[in-house]
């Protein structure tokens, strides 16, 4: 799912001469599948799979690196915030599960928690 925002962020990148840096966070207890999709919930599989997506934007003329989170991490989004913080990130595409239910409504989805 989280592929559906490349076409965009290539866009973007593309018009702005920026690079694309793909980013996966371990995380702590992570379901194996989300919305019938395969998560990942390693940093090995994470890392190839990463790597694997960063080939084929580097085979459109992407300037595309990767970095997977190896230390499993239990607020997603405080982690994401601190990994843009950290490498001085610029902007954030993210996609959306779409299907938050009840915790989106309470605490909102992982996209307005990065924002906030």
């Amino acid at each position: 799912m989280a592929e559906s925002a490349l076409p965009i962020a290539t866009a973007i990148a593309h018009a702005c001469g920026a690079s694309i840096t793909l980013l996966h966070l371990v995380e702590r207890g992570a379901p194996g599948q989300v919305h019938g999709e395969r998560h990942l919930t390693g940093a090995g599989e994470a890392d190839v799979y990463l790597s694997d997506a960063a080939r084929r934007l580097a085979a459109e003329g992407r300037n595309v690196d990767t970095h997977t989170h190896q230390v499993p991490v239990g607020n997603v989004a405080e982690s994401i915030a601190s990994h843009a913080e950290e490498h001085g990130t610029d902007l954030i595409v993210m996609s959306t599960h779409g299907a938050g239910g009840m915790r989106d409504v309470i605490w909102g989805s992982i996209a307005q928690q990065v924002l906030q």
